[in-house]
């Protein structure tokens, strides 16, 4: 069966080894804002059969890195807090997607919230902080 990826997506490439575990993620502008998503697969369920909330907590992680890359502008941001409700269970074949929305920003942190979707069924909602760094190996700036 091959999966339709919804219009005005294009696969997210990234030098990100770990993400290549999980995806392929996708995406796209939406007026203005970015929207990333992926098909949900038989690799993100937890025993109970639906999708594991790690993989979700993962997407809306990098939801929020886009969302702060596309407003703030292309820094690197380094996840400092990412608190997570969990609304709704989601299952291997439904689209998840999510959007981002900085609320605040300073010259080093950033505040931001995020909503995912699954088939347009509201799944979790998050709040993130973010630091503000010069590039990845700026570990010292923590």
């Amino acid at each position: 069966m091959t999966l339709q990826i919804p219009d005005g997506y294009a696969e997210i490439v990234m030098e990100n080894p770990f993400l290549d575990l999980v995806g392929p993620i996708y995406g796209r502008d939406n007026e203005g804002r970015i929207e990333v998503g992926l098909y949900a697969d038989d690799r993100h369920k937890n025993p109970g059969g639906v999708i594991h909330g790690g993989l979700l907590m993962t997407l809306v992680d990098n939801l929020m890195g886009a969302t702060i890359h596309h407003t703030v502008g292309p820094r690197y941001a380094a996840t400092v807090s990412l608190n997570c409700d969990f609304l709704s269970a989601t299952k291997p074949g439904e689209w998840i997607s999510g959007i981002g929305e900085v609320t605040r920003h300073t010259s080093s942190m950033v505040f931001i919230r995020g909503l995912l979707k699954a088939d347009d069924r509201p799944i979790m909602t998050a709040a993130g902080v973010f630091k503000l760094l010069d590039n990845p190996s700026s570990r010292n700036n923590r």
